[in-house]
């Protein structure tokens, strides 16, 4: 190498060692060396300038590992300090400098006492003493203070060490442990509510094995805590659940990780008692129940209590509801103090609260013979009547069967009166009414629009009205069945209706399909009604029936058009939103993913602008036939206005570049068949049928979704968004919206 070549800093280096030859004399040796010598010395020269070139390269390599060195020491994940013996901060790494927030050149030559928390400073000033006595690495936890007066909590670990002149340096590790002490709090504070619960608390595996359980557990089962770790919490069943109630309540934890509700548990002794229980799962990295954590209350005396009083109103309600008379209890002053639900019916009262009202002001038209009857019941007496006439003001006349008598308080001194009434009006007018009844009975079978039919208790007719003609002929029908002219898909389901009824003296309301005599059948609605002979059994069965074939037909139209587009007979947003609800729900329950198409039609304004809006009809209804080929049976398209559509697809795939796959393929069948020629003859009245060729194409627009973790509202615009981002890249395209994932 010539010294033209070398660097500035190697030129200056042999100057300096040419000088250093001059000065010694070494270069006037060189004229009185021998050849051989000569060579030799410069073999030693050529070594020796080897040597240092791998000393050179040795002493980079060293620098840049220095570099590297202090990089990773700035950069640690803990703060690290040399301090002096008088503790004095002499180096900080720019972690140090941060934790105690202060610049790295503002750290040096401070005490790290200063920014020790004041009450931990004793904790500090130990940590010291016992490293310099044991000289061995100490470790401890205090608080430190910030430079903006900020507290944390942090771990302190040193050493001893020497620097170059052998003086004695401490190396100093800091770490903020303030997440962990807070944790550590939190766990202290949990284990002391564990220990102190009132409730009871278990912990389990997920197989149920009890892993803990606190005080309260013992005091309410009777197991100690060394009987119960290791057991199934089987072991404290009873036999009032059985195993489908213990299915849903695991099926419960699964699907929602929690469970509220009562168990009845056995204690220790024997005795069955009842908890109200609140049940957790904890579920691992995965999403799978790793242990379960149930908080129980003793409830028994509770529900005890709550049957008790359960028990005392069920007799109430029944007192008061199936009383065979009007009741009301008076006090002294003739003011209501309790009535029953026939006393409002048998006196033609609203039912109102009529409690502290005078009996006198709700009927002011009683007669004072019926006031003296109430003073004699108020002095001791108990009269009653098997039957008296009252007039009302309004000019109409009851029958009444009464009976008063005094009742007596706790001092055994009359307190008011009891009245008990019935109304016997309807019983005195029974045969009038009944005679009444049947009269109106038949003009109503003969003229009613419907059907009437009077059936004995297995199901034979013994009579039908004359509109009966119209479903059966006139053939004779009287002691047939019923159940014969019944379409036989729902006969079996009408036979056990009927029987039931029979049975149980309730009557049925039902809809089935009945064969008429023409060979057609129409759907009949019909309401039966029981009449029972003195014993209570089933004598007759009335049956009034309706054909309500047109109204259905009706109704299922209307039903249709509410949720479906009249054009082209898609469903509509309505029922896309129900949908798409239902996906979602389904998606999170298989954790499969779902996808919504926004589809807009390139170029559809100019058809209808030139050839009308019959011809963009037309498109229309042959784009939503083509979409509908394009897709599964259980996948939705929808019209969403104009020429928009929406496509949704379920249950595609648990993987998402799997299900977008699948999405990308569908969505590629979907724009190649819409950009097939469309041919359509448009009908006009009074002109010849004309026939338009048209050619357009279809931007698309692709959200997936994966539960139910955004709105519908929300995936729809997103879809929408692709869609246009699909119409500004050039149309005829699929974008999909990057907002999910």
């Amino acid at each position: 190498m010539s010294t033209k070549d070398k660097s500035p800093a190697e030129q200056a280096l042999r100057s300096q060692a040419e000088a250093i030859v001059r000065e010694t004399g070494l270069a006037g040796q060189r004229e009185a060396m021998s050849l051989e010598a000569m060579q030799k010395a410069l073999h030693e020269l050529r070594v020796h300038q080897i040597e240092l070139q791998m000393q050179n390269e040795e002493l980079r390599r060293i620098d840049a590992a220095r570099e590297r060195y202090c990089e990773l020491y700035d950069m640690a994940p803990v703060g690290y300090c040399t301090l002096s013996e008088k503790e004095v901060i002499l180096e900080a790494n720019l972690t140090a400098a941060t934790l105690l927030g202060v610049v790295r050149e503002a750290l040096l030559m401070q005490p790290l006492s200063r920014f020790v928390f004041g009450d931990d400073q004793v904790i500090y000033y130990f940590h010291r003493k016992r490293l310099i006595e044991v000289a061995e690495a100490q470790a401890c936890e205090l608080r430190m203070v910030k430079r903006d007066g900020a507290i944390f909590w942090a771990r302190m670990e040193a050493t001893i060490a020497s620097n170059e002149s052998g003086h004695p340096v401490f190396r100093v590790m800091l770490s903020d442990i303030s997440d962990r002490k807070q944790a550590e709090g939190r766990l202290q504070l949990a284990a002391c509510v564990f220990s102190h619960a009132r409730e009871g608390i278990m912990i389990t595996t997920a197989d149920g094995t009890i892993v803990d359980v606190n005080r309260a557990f013992t005091r309410i089962t009777g197991y100690s805590r060394d009987e119960a770790l290791g057991r199934n919490s089987r072991f404290l069943a009873s036999d009032r659940q059985d195993q489908a109630f213990y299915a849903a309540m695991r099926h419960d934890l699964i699907d929602d990780g929690y469970w509220s509700g009562e168990v009845w548990n056995r204690r220790k002794d024997g005795e069955v008692y009842v908890e109200m229980q609140t049940i957790s799962a904890v579920p691992d990295v995965q999403g799978n129940i790793r242990q379960v954590v149930t908080l129980f209350s003793d409830i028994t005396a509770i529900k005890r209590a709550e049957e008790s009083l359960a028990a005392s109103e069920e007799l109430r309600r029944l007192f008061i509801e199936y009383a065979p008379a009007g009741l009301a209890m008076f006090d002294r002053d003739m003011r209501y103090l309790y009535t029953s639900n026939h006393w409002f019916a048998d006196h033609g009262l609203d039912k109102r609260d009529l409690h502290g009202l005078s009996h006198y002001d709700v009927f002011p038209e009683i007669p004072e013979q019926w006031k003296e009857f109430h003073r004699r019941g108020l002095a001791g007496e108990v009269l009653r009547s098997e039957g008296d006439r009252f007039e009302r003001l309004d000019g109409s006349v009851k029958w009444v069967r009464w009976e008063i008598r005094p009742w007596y308080n706790a001092q055994r001194s009359i307190g008011g009166i009891i009245i008990f009434t019935e109304d016997i009006t309807a019983n005195k007018k029974a045969e009038e009414v009944l005679r009444e009844q049947e009269e109106s009975f038949r003009l109503i079978a003969e003229n009613l629009n419907g059907f009437v039919a009077i059936l004995d208790a297995d199901g034979r007719r013994l009579y039908n009205s004359p509109s009966y003609a119209r479903l059966l002929g006139e053939r004779e029908i009287v002691g047939s069945s019923s159940f014969d002219d019944i379409h036989p898909a729902d006969r079996e389901r009408v036979i056990r209706a009927f029987r039931e009824a029979v049975a149980t003296g309730i009557g049925q309301h039902l809809e089935y399909r009945f064969l008429m005599a023409n060979g057609s059948t129409c759907l009949l609605e019909s309401r039966s009604g029981i009449v029972m002979d003195d014993e209570g059994r089933t004598k007759r069965v009335v049956v009034v029936s309706h054909d309500i074939t047109e109204r259905r037909r009706a109704d299922e139209k209307v039903q249709h058009l509410a949720f479906h587009d009249t054009l082209t007979q898609l469903p509509n947003r309505l029922t896309l939103h129900e949908r798409l609800n239902h996906s979602m729900a389904a998606s999170k329950r298989s954790g499969c993913y779902g996808a919504l198409m926004f589809l807009d039609l390139d170029h559809f304004k100019p058809l209808n602008d030139r050839h009308g809006h019959e011809a963009g009809d037309l498109l229309l209804i042959d784009v939503a036939a083509r979409l509908k080929r394009c897709v599964r049976e259980t996948d939705t398209v929808a019209r969403f206005g104009g020429d928009e559509f929406v496509v949704l697809l379920s249950e595609l795939h648990t993987d998402k570049d799997e299900s977008t796959l699948q999405v990308r393929r569908i969505a590629e069948k979907i724009r190649l068949s819409l950009s097939e020629p469309y041919s359509m003859i448009v009908k006009r009245d009074g002109m010849a049928d004309h026939t338009i060729d048209h050619h357009c194409t279809v931007s698309i627009g692709v959200s997936l979704f994966i539960s139910d973790e955004v709105s519908p509202d929300k995936l729809l615009k997103w879809a929408d968004a692709a869609m246009y981002q699909a119409k500004e890249d050039g149309r005829n395209r699929i974008r999909f919206c990057l907002e999910l994932g």
